[in-house]
């Protein structure tokens, strides 16, 4: 299983060869495949993604990529003027329809197609193989093992599952086992404080709901350790972006909390173990209901307070909206991800916000021609970092850290 480069038209495509082969580095198998097709795609879309009408239609549909490969991008080829071009694009399609709701990530699908590809290679020869070499490299992390559940169709799971709870009981487990490597290269962007007062949110033309799902997520990041303080442990289980967010923001704590995180998957995998397999020759690897669900994504409580803190704030700009108020905030600003969440809630106020937003990306459009005609790459930088925040504004400044 590995990546390779696309006919030009569509983004990198994969072939199948031996799962068992990727075992040979060291980490988790479908975490390399996936990340090995995120940089393909991210390299391809640079060189050769602006000119595959198929895949501007989806990147325009997607309003560009998501947060963390934006981030990945930037880091990845850094600003040049195939991307400024791609930006042009999608900057024109949200001109014409400001309020259209984003598509998925198209980097998104293809690093989980990769990943789900390498999880069905490898289930399938794990049927006849030698389960030796697989513990000796030590398999799948908890993300991709959950994964592997879902794509079982009644593979012998179950000793996967076990394999799993002993590394997990290990007395010092790694991050990338809890965490995957999806975020171990990605290069968070500066960010504006989050703490910043609603007039410094206005003067540096950040998202108004962004800027309170910052804060959101800083807040719940130190409820997390204000609990694992208290109590001992976080009894709740973090994402990957957020496990490692608490990881470099409390350094302090970093054995105990991925301690605390390890004993929570515990527990579950366990819950999974107690499914019965049903009877009438179904084989002693499928996994019950019950099984399942305790395998299913856990809700990371910070995600949970950022969503929520970015509802209600879509509710207060929408009853400003109603209120006729908004010349009263004048120089509040909404990503055009935001904008589509304040139509679906309430149309005309999304096509009130869409006003601004349609002003901004005729200014985009005018200085994305020009630093592509100029080639100069302080103004690339410049124009393709002010675009990655309009579109989606938990990007806040386009300039990777350091």
């Amino acid at each position: 299983m590995t990546v390779v480069a696309a006919n030009g038209s569509n983004p990198p495509i994969l072939y199948q060869g031996s799962a068992l082969a990727m075992l040979a580095q060291p980490g988790c198998p479908a975490c390399h495949c996936a990340r090995d097709a995120t940089h393909a795609c991210l390299a391809w879309l640079d060189v050769e993604g602006r000119a595959s009408p198929a895949f501007l239609s989806r990147i325009c549909a997607s309003r560009g990529l998501c947060g963390r490969h934006t981030w990945q991008m930037f880091a990845h080829s850094g600003t040049t003027s195939g991307l400024a071009d791609v930006y042009r694009h999608v900057v024109a399609a949200v001109a014409d329809e400001p309020c259209a709701a984003p598509a998925g990530c198209a980097v998104c699908l293809r690093e989980t197609t990769a990943g789900d590809s390498l999880l069905d290679a490898l289930l399938d020869e794990l049927v006849t193989a030698d389960r030796r070499p697989y513990k000796r490299h030590g398999g799948l992390c908890v993300l991709h093992l959950r994964r592997a559940a879902k794509l079982s169709r009644n593979r012998d799971m179950r000793w996967l599952i076990r394999f799993l709870i002993t590394r997990l009981t290990e007395p010092a487990p790694e991050l990338e086992l809890l965490s995957g490597v999806h975020y171990a290269d990605t290069e968070r962007l500066v960010k504006v404080s989050p703490a910043m007062s609603p007039g410094e949110v206005r003067a540096s033309r950040t998202c108004a709901v962004c800027a309170v799902v910052a804060r959101a997520e800083d807040d719940g990041l130190a409820d997390a350790r204000s609990a694992g303080r208290a109590t001992g442990a976080i009894h709740e289980c973090l994402c990957p972006r957020h496990l490692r967010d608490a990881v470099a923001a409390h350094l302090d704590l970093t054995t105990s909390l991925l301690a605390w995180q390890a004993d929570w998957h515990c527990r579950r995998l366990a819950q999974a173990l107690d499914g019965q397999p049903r009877r009438l020759g179904i084989s002693a690897g499928w996994l019950s209901p019950r099984a399942r669900r305790a395998l299913a994504d856990p809700d990371c409580p910070v995600c949970r307070g950022s969503r929520a803190a970015a509802v209600v704030q879509v509710q207060r700009i929408r009853v400003l909206l109603q209120e006729d108020r908004y010349t009263g905030f004048d120089g509040l600003h909404l990503c055009v991800r935001h904008v589509a969440q304040l139509h679906a809630a309430d149309p005309a106020a999304g096509e009130m916000a869409s006003r601004p937003l349609t002003r901004d990306a005729r200014q985009l459009l005018t200085e994305l021609s020009q630093a592509i005609g100029a080639e100069d790459p302080p103004s690339l930088s410049a124009a393709c970092g002010r675009t990655a925040s309009f579109l989606d504004g938990s990007v806040l400044i386009g300039h990777p850290a350091g």
